[in-house]
């Protein structure tokens, strides 16, 4: 009789990143905890700005073998670092979707880091 293998409940996200976007993979319970990560911003209050950072907030940071990794592709390469690169996402008031919503049909960000220009 075969031994059967113990299901692992380590959370694994692969973020790959290539010339035609970001993706994440991960098992069951990666997008489980990410589902909470989700759940608690969507129930924080705009004028907050609370983020949840990909890789900072589900990765381990004292382990080995790192929760959440990365790869890049050959042009992702040229323009991100592989140890650099996070995913973040922010809840925004709506003042504050409508600035970024102005720079859509030109498809570039403002020059300053308008992220910065939040209140705190």
């Amino acid at each position: 009789m075969a031994a059967k293998r113990r299901r692992s409940s380590t959370t694994d996200i692969c973020i790959t990143v290539e010339r035609d976007g970001v993706w994440l993979y991960g098992n069951t319970q990666a997008f489980r905890r990410l589902a909470k990560h989700m759940a608690r911003l969507a129930d924080s209050p705009p004028s907050e700005h609370y983020e949840l950072h990909v890789r900072w907030h589900l990765g381990s940071h004292r382990a080995k073998r790192n929760d959440v990794f990365v790869l890049l592709d050959g042009d992702s390469r040229r323009a991100h670092r592989r140890r650099d690169f996070e995913v973040t996402f922010m809840v925004m008031e709506p003042s504050d979707m409508k600035a970024l919503r102005r720079h859509e049909r030109s498809g570039r960000l403002p020059r300053t880091r308008w992220h910065s220009l939040l209140p705190v």
